[in-house]
C-alpha cells in the first residue's frame, strides 16, 4: 500500500521537477550579461568581442553586445560608426543591427556608419561578402563597394572604390578628397559631438586633405590655413546634447 501511494506521489513529484528544470534553464540562458562600449567624441575604441571578432568604434559611437554568443546567429547592436574584423565561423553568422539596416556576413571585414541624427546610412566592405537588408531592400556587397541608404526616401546607392578612404579613421587618419566642406564639417560634427553652421557660399567648395590623430581645434587650424574660410564658437552649447556650435564662414 506504502509502495503504491509512493510511486502515486513521485509522478507528480518528477513533473514538477521536470518543470522548474525547464523554467531555469530557460532563464539562465536568457540572463546573458550585455555589455555596451561607447567611445568619446573625437577617440577610437577597440574592442574584442567574445567570439574573436574586433571592432573599432569612432568617436560619439556605442555598441551593445552578450557577454558570450550562446545561439545560432552572433548578434549585436551599434549607432555611430564601426569596423569589424569579424572572425571566421559559418555555421554562426555576424549580423550587427542598427536602427535602419543589419548587415550579416560570416567572416570579413567592413564599416558602418549610422549615426542616429544623420538620415544616409552607409556600408562599406573591406574583404568578403556580406549581406545588407535594409528594411525594404537587400543588397550583397563585394569588396571594394560601398552601399548609401536613404532612411528618409527608402532608396539606396552602390558604388565602388577604395574602401581604405571610408575606413581609415580607425587608424587615427581622417582623408577627404575633393568632399564639398558641407561633407567635411558634418563628419568632423558627428565624430567630434559639435555642431557645424556653415555658410552656404563655401558648402558646396571642394576640400583635399588627410589628417592623422589630429585633435579638432588643430583640424580647424588647419582648416582654416587651407581654405578660405574662418570659424567663431557660438557661444553656447544645446542644453540636451552638450554639443558645441561652431559657426564657419567666408574669410574675406
Amino acid at each position: 500500500m506504502l509502495r503504491n501511494v509512493a510511486a502515486i506521489l513521485a509522478v507528480p513529484l518528477i513533473a514538477c521537477t521536470l518543470w522548474l528544470s525547464i523554467r531555469l534553464g530557460g532563464i539562465s540562458r536568457q540572463a546573458v550579461a550585455v555589455h555596451e562600449i561607447s567611445a568619446l567624441p573625437g577617440t577610437v575604441t577597440k574592442v574584442s568581442l567574445p567570439d574573436g571578432t574586433i571592432a573599432w568604434l569612432n568617436g560619439g559611437s556605442s555598441l551593445k553586445y552578450p557577454e558570450k554568443f550562446t545561439r545560432k546567429t552572433r548578434e549585436l547592436s551599434m549607432s555611430g560608426e564601426a569596423y569589424f574584423e569579424v572572425n571566421s565561423d559559418r555555421m554562426h553568422p555576424f549580423t550587427v543591427h542598427t536602427s535602419s539596416l543589419d548587415v550579416t556576413a560570416v567572416g570579413t571585414s567592413f564599416n558602418v556608419q549610422a549615426y542616429q541624427t544623420d538620415s544616409l546610412v552607409s556600408v562599406t566592405l573591406a574583404e568578403g561578402i556580406v549581406e545588407v537588408d535594409m528594411k525594404d531592400a537587400e543588397a550583397t556587397l563585394v569588396p571594394g563597394s560601398r552601399v548609401i541608404y536613404n532612411i528618409n526616401s527608402g532608396t539606396h546607392e552602390i558604388s565602388s572604390g577604395e574602401p581604405y578612404r571610408w575606413c581609415s579613421w580607425k587608424d587615427g587618419v581622417l582623408m577627404f578628397r575633393n568632399d564639398p566642406l558641407s561633407y567635411v564639417f558634418k563628419r568632423l560634427g558627428q565624430i567630434y559631438n559639435t555642431e557645424f553652421i556653415v555658410d552656404e557660399d563655401i558648402q558646396d567648395d571642394p576640400y583635399y586633405a588627410t589628417f592623422k590623430n589630429d585633435p579638432l581645434d588643430r583640424i580647424l587650424v588647419l582648416l582654416s590655413k587651407t581654405a578660405p574660410i574662418s570659424y567663431r564658437s557660438a557661444g553656447e552649447t544645446e542644453a540636451v546634447s552638450g554639443k558645441e556650435i561652431i559657426e564657419v564662414y567666408c574669410r574675406k
